[in-house]
């Protein structure tokens, strides 16, 4: 007969078996779901990026080559964890590329459902635009709860640009720029219906002669950054992504008068006094087009 201890041990080895099969069920379902929601995302959004963009994928290729085969399509998803998918596109007026990232729930963790529970994690695209040149502005649409992220990751923000008060705006957002000037521009007509009915979606929206690209945030560059929350229809996905489209045409666009330019210039000199060595060389170099 087995004893106490031998029936323990039996117990322990049981439920240690149960919460492996668990996890390892988690972990394969949440992989598999967020893979599809990237892939649904590619196939519902692939129309509208091959209209604006001449190619797609790394090595990049003509979006052309991708009409027929779901599968050839789905290669231009880069995979950089279970929740996080990247798509890279190129060849369009104003910017050098977008990439777009998919950051989606972690539901390939155990404690996923526990996260839904309490609406700690949302589906997400954050789309980064290098731009060829732009003016040199600050401009930044950000959700109240999200701006101590946006002080802490863009320091053009906190030390550039102040909070302007806009009654058409939402309590939920705030408008911050380094000159009213570009109040009108950045936030017309096409932006105001947008904020109207999808101000849900919005987490940020950051335009910058002094950005920093998802994962080079040592480097200045002249982008854009944009983060919304994945809308739950199609509709909200399209309108996100023209958005994205309306934004790059408004800022390659784009032309102060002479005396926002003389304000930037002179805002700037102390910005650079206040980074590094490495970073004030980059930023150098990307606002040496202005006059002086």
């Amino acid at each position: 007969m087995m004893c106490y201890s031998q029936i323990g041990a039996l117990d322990d080895l049981s439920k240690t078996i149960m919460v492996l099969v668990v996890c390892l069920y988690m972990y394969i379902r949440g992989k598999r779901i967020n893979l599809g929601k990237a892939r649904h995302w590619l196939d519902e959004s692939f129309p509208v990026l091959k209209q604006q963009f001449y190619g797609m994928g790394v090595p990049c290729k003509p979006a052309e080559n991708f009409r027929e085969s779901r599968i050839q399509k789905h290669s231009i998803i880069q995979k950089c964890s279970p929740s996080k998918f990247l798509i890279y596109a190129s060849g369009r007026k104003y910017c050098t590329g977008a990439l777009f990232s998919l950051e989606l729930s972690p539901r390939q963790d155990i404690f996923s459902p526990v996260y839904h529970i309490f609406n700690m994690t949302n589906d997400r695209l954050v789309v980064d635009i290098p731009m060829e040149d732009m003016e040199p502005v600050v401009f930044t649409l950000v959700r109240r709860t999200e701006y101590p992220f946006v002080a802490h990751a863009f320091r053009d923000v906190s030390l550039l640009a102040r909070q302007v008060p806009l009654e058409m705006l939402p309590h939920t957002l705030w408008c911050m720029t380094d000159y009213n000037e570009l109040l009108t521009t950045f936030l017309g007509p096409q932006v105001n219906t947008f904020i109207s009915q999808y101000e849900h979606l919005i987490d940020v929206i950051h335009i910058s002669d002094l950005n920093r690209v998802s994962g080079i945030r040592t480097v200045p560059h002249k982008s854009i950054h944009m983060q919304f929350r994945l809308g739950n229809t199609k509709e909200e996905r399209y309108a996100c992504l023209n958005l994205v489209f309306h934004y790059i045409d408004l800022v390659g666009g784009l032309k102060l008068s002479s005396s926002a330019k003389i304000a930037a210039n002179k805002a700037r000199e102390g910005f650079f006094k206040t980074q590094p060595r490495s970073e004030t060389m980059a930023a150098s170099q990307s606002t040496s087009s202005l006059p002086e």
